[in-house]
């Protein structure tokens, strides 16, 4: 038997909150005590303005970065945070105020643009979220996988009712511009989803059919049409995925009849075997003129047939 023990939320797992809901400020307060409880006064009327610039860029690295790659911070704490923290870099003190003359984002511009290397921490929260979503869209492991099974429908919408959850509301606005924005790169061995990903602008389930309908019975893979990197289904509109070759003029010996007889030339044209097949013929005297010509659908047959037929 194991010994667990039941408890309930909030907690901290690797100094990381762990809350039912969206992040609220109340619940993310402690972190930034504790965070500006670094700052003591002494340490900044020690320092440098670049040692006090040093020390934001670690504490700020070191501190902030766990939660804000699963959160999203309330904008009113971040601002609160950023002021705390600039007030930190230009007076030794958090609480202290002065007139500054160079603005915060400046000061979070990278050294080459005149900057001290500073990171602002909302851009900084939006990259990690990012990140995020782009492993949510596009890892297969076990834990993004049950992610998607739970915030998603088979078209790889969000659902329509609200999802009681901490992380999905920090990452969904990021998560719909990705499907805007973000473009496939289709390969032969390509495991997107070939009917509920969006192609076209939408999905090519939504283009067909009725999606709530049939969207369960559609599991197919982009890796199942494609062959020798030719999309299959783009075959049926008379489409290839590579460019057809240019047409080539072939020279043959064409031995003519004797005078006053006619020759019939004939050969027959297909995709494929079986498949919709034709054959066609000119009549031609001895001096070469045509006399006449033929062409006949011989329907979806093999090519044996179509060649016994031609002959025939």
């Amino acid at each position: 038997m194991v010994t667990f023990q039941i408890g309930q939320l909030s907690f901290s797992y690797l100094r990381v909150p762990l809350f039912p809901g969206k992040p609220k400020k109340s619940v993310l307060q402690h972190i930034v005590d504790k965070i500006l409880s670094k700052f003591a006064k002494w340490k900044g009327k020690a320092l440098s303005l670049a040692g006090r610039a040093t020390l934001i860029q670690s504490v700020i690295t070191g501190s902030f970065v766990h939660s804000f790659m699963i959160y999203k911070w309330p904008s009113s704490l971040l601002r609160l945070v950023n002021l705390k923290l600039r007030n930190f870099l230009h007076t030794g003190s958090c609480e202290e105020t002065k007139l500054i003359r160079v603005a915060w984002n400046r000061c979070c511009k990278p050294y080459s643009q005149g900057g001290l290397g500073l990171k602002d921490l909302g851009l900084l929260n939006d990259s990690l979220l990012k990140k995020l979503t782009w492993k949510f869209m596009t890892s297969e492991s076990f834990v993004f996988s049950f992610l998607r099974k739970r915030y998603l429908t088979q078209l790889r919408k969000s659902h329509g009712e609200y999802v009681t959850s901490s992380i999905w509301p920090s990452f969904r606005s990021h998560y719909l511009d990705h499907l805007k924005e973000g473009i496939w790169l289709i390969s032969e061995n390509s495991q997107r989803d070939f009917w509920c990903n969006n192609w076209l602008g939408v999905p090519i389930l939504e283009l067909l059919w009725n999606p709530d309908y049939l969207a369960n019975l559609f599991r197919a893979r982009v890796s199942y049409f494609i062959h020798k990197d030719n999309l299959l289904i783009l075959r049926r509109f008379d489409l290839r995925g590579h460019p057809s070759r240019g047409l080539v003029i072939r020279t043959v010996i064409w031995s003519p009849p004797a005078p006053g007889w006619i020759k019939v030339n004939t050969d027959g044209a297909a995709l494929s075997s079986p498949d919709i097949r034709g054959c066609m013929g000119v009549f031609r005297n001895c001096r070469a003129f045509v006399k006449g010509c033929f062409a006949v659908s011989l329907g979806q047959v093999f090519t044996f047939e179509a060649r016994s037929r031609q002959n025939g």
